[in-house]
């Protein structure tokens, strides 16, 4: 009973203050009544109590997430274990804010099918190319501009060949 009150005083509180501070590595947008009205950058952002304006930030610095495929069989039937660290930074608040969900989620579902789209496409000698990533990183980054975010490189940190190829079963005779 107690807590629910002082709760209830926190929302009013927090409901009263005009205004926001943006930490420098956030971006913003401020809704007035539920629809944006101006960008918030870093720094004192002014806006009217009562909920008639609301601020959404997000983080604008660069970010690392980490994508691990299932195994992938190449164009040439070799299969590959993948893992792919994603750099990428928010660019575009306004969509990042609006118009997706769950942002780095997101960056994950969009690269994850592209990385796996480019290796069933490629033989295990073009994988190991080093244009390949710079072509993947390409690809994902027209993917990843239309919803406000710039993909600064895809490194693939691991691109194993699980010793074994479609239909085959590679056994070493090593004693």
């Amino acid at each position: 009973m107690f807590d629910r009150l002082i709760t209830l005083l926190i929302d009013i509180w927090s409901s009263l203050i005009p205004w926001t501070v943006n930490d420098a590595y956030e971006g913003g947008v401020v809704l007035r009544f539920g629809k944006y009205h101006r960008p918030a950058p870093p720094g004192l952002i002014l806006h009217f109590p009562f909920n008639i304006e609301r601020v959404l930030t997000c983080n604008i610095a660069v970010q690392t997430t980490t994508i691990v495929t299932l195994p992938q069989t190449l164009k040439d039937g070799t299969l590959v274990a993948c893992r792919v660290i994603l750099k990428w930074q928010v660019v575009d608040v306004q969509k990042y804010l609006l118009e997706i969900e769950g942002g780095e989620s997101f960056m994950v579902e969009a690269a994850g099918p592209l990385v796996c789209r480019a290796l069933k496409s490629t033989t295990w000698e073009e994988a190991m190319n080093p244009d390949f990533a710079d072509n993947v990183t390409k690809l994902v980054r027209r993917k990843a501009w239309k919803w406000g975010c710039e993909i600064l490189s895809v490194d693939f940190m691991t691109l194993t060949p699980l010793g074994l190829k479609t239909g085959h079963l590679y056994i070493s005779n090593n004693n």
